[in-house]
């Protein structure tokens, strides 16, 4: 018995002592994704570190850093640590994974020196002209019109994985887009020869042609109602002078009766404004008296019933001068517009954007937001809370985007370049802006925060020599 006793405690000690044996080994990444050095790495993609024992996970974490700064969720599946990108990567841009400090094991031991550099794709694209971008209700597409051998075409732009697809076949140019707050239809001005109003369905790739009985060049820049069952749409019916298309009547379309209407007085220029929120009524201005030339517009607000065809003057005497660039708060009926002035007239008419004003139909009002200095394509947000806007008003001047609130104040600046901005647009669940910058020969799509934070570079076309 004594020699099982001296046995077990012999087993026991050296047990123990097995126990207390310190861990000594340093861990290493075994694994990554992307691979160290990967090209054209798509830019959804999610970044993984696998290492060989579990580590110290909030030291991991702390010394983490992504470069160019990347927002990042942060997941571990056993040792595998995921970066999961809140927004895309930019295109054609360098990344480096790394730590600020050396990281341990649960044991503190340390990790050897760590480093991965990928780089992502770049997608660019050869056009002549951009001129339209536009976000589609899933807050992952953009909307765009380009033109591309010699035909200005319609195309969707994946902002996760850079892809762009033509958006129909249809024969012809296709210009001045709207999509329906659903996101399944976009409508269009389009064809060969005369203007036709198109509908193209994404989910069929369905392109159908709308015959439409209305007097004049039809149609123009059709506008999707809050319930997507109607379309406003302008009519052409008369020039002021080379210059401009100023006589011009409203239309809706009901694209569930296929049928179509006047809503507006004729024999004048008009303005769409929007609908009311649950699509029966339609906001618009209609030129007042004689200032009806091309360079000195003065502008009465109208609102039309479109269940009893009704037509209501809201205001009198030229209330609003020289609209342009209007947008229509999803919160209410309440609209935000620039003005502008006219430049060099006997050579020709260049349009030079000033002031912004907030204008509301029922009850009426009308009131500056800024006055003065270069101001121009404001866009509330989706909750109504904030103005997005084009001005020369930075401390460089040139043009960069600034958001203010709708009372005027509290103006903050998001971007700081100076060159050329375009088509600013608040994504639809008002988390991020998507913009165009002229850079040279260049039109470069951004995207950032709604806060300004977060710039990335979407897409470069590259402009053709006219």
């Amino acid at each position: 018995m004594r020699k099982v006793g001296i046995i077990l405690f012999s087993l026991g000690l050296a047990f123990s002592l097995l126990g207390c044996v310190r861990d000594t080994t340093p861990p290493a990444v075994v694994r990554t994704s992307p691979a160290p050095h990967s090209q054209d790495v798509p830019l959804d993609s999610t970044i993984s570190i696998t290492f060989t024992e579990p580590m110290d996970r909030e030291g991991v974490l702390r010394l983490l850093q992504v470069l160019p700064a990347t927002e990042v969720r942060v997941e571990w599946q056993g040792t595998e640590l995921l970066l999961i990108p809140r927004l895309p990567l930019s295109p054609g841009t360098e990344y480096r994974v790394s730590f600020a400090a050396t990281p341990s094991d649960r044991a503190g031991n340390l990790l050897p020196d760590f480093s991965l550099v990928f780089k992502t794709k770049a997608f660019s694209a050869v056009y002549k002209n951009l001129e339209t971008l536009l976000w589609a209700p899933d807050n992952r597409s953009l909307l765009f019109t380009a033109e591309s051998e010699a035909t200005p075409r319609l195309y969707l732009l994946n902002i996760y994985n850079g892809e762009v697809k033509r958006v129909s076949e249809a024969p012809g140019y296709q210009l001045e887009p709207a999509i329906n707050p659903e996101g399944t239809t976009i409508a269009f001005v389009g064809g060969v020869g005369a203007p036709s109003l198109y509908l193209h369905d994404l989910a069929s790739a369905k392109t159908t042609a709308v015959k439409l009985s209305m007097s004049g060049l039809m149609p123009g820049t059709p506008r999707f109602s809050p319930d997507g069952s109607i379309l406003a749409l302008y009519g052409i019916i008369g020039r002021a002078d080379g210059h401009s298309d100023i006589y011009q009547s409203l239309w809706v379309y009901d694209l569930n009766k296929e049928s179509v209407q006047l809503a507006s007085p004729e024999g004048v220029s008009v303005r769409f404004l929007g609908f009311s929120a649950d699509s029966r009524h339609l906001y618009f201005l209609s030129t007042y008296g004689q200032y009806i030339y091309a360079y000195n517009f003065r502008y009465d607000l109208w609102v039309a019933d479109l269940l009893t065809g009704e037509q209501r003057q809201l205001s009198h005497g030229g209330l609003v001068h020289n609209f342009y660039a209007g947008h229509q708060s999803a919160s209410d009926d309440l609209f935000v517009y620039s003005t502008w002035e006219a430049r060099d007239i006997a050579a020709n008419i260049i349009l030079f954007p000033r002031d912004l004003f907030v204008l509301q139909g029922d009850p009426l009002e009308h009131r500056p937001l800024l006055i003065g200095g270069s101001n121009a394509s404001p866009q509330f947000s989706p909750a109504g809370e904030s103005v997005l806007f084009v001005s020369g008003r930075g401390a460089r001047g040139g043009q960069d985007l600034f958001v203010m609130n709708t009372r005027g104040e509290n103006i903050r600046q998001l971007t700081f370049t100076t060159l050329a901005k375009l088509f600013p647009r608040w994504s639809p669940d008002g988390q991020r802006i998507a913009f165009v910058e002229r850079q040279g020969e260049s039109f470069v799509i951004y995207i950032m925060n709604a806060d300004g934070t977060d710039l990335r570079r979407t897409m470069q076309l590259e402009l053709t020599k006219q």
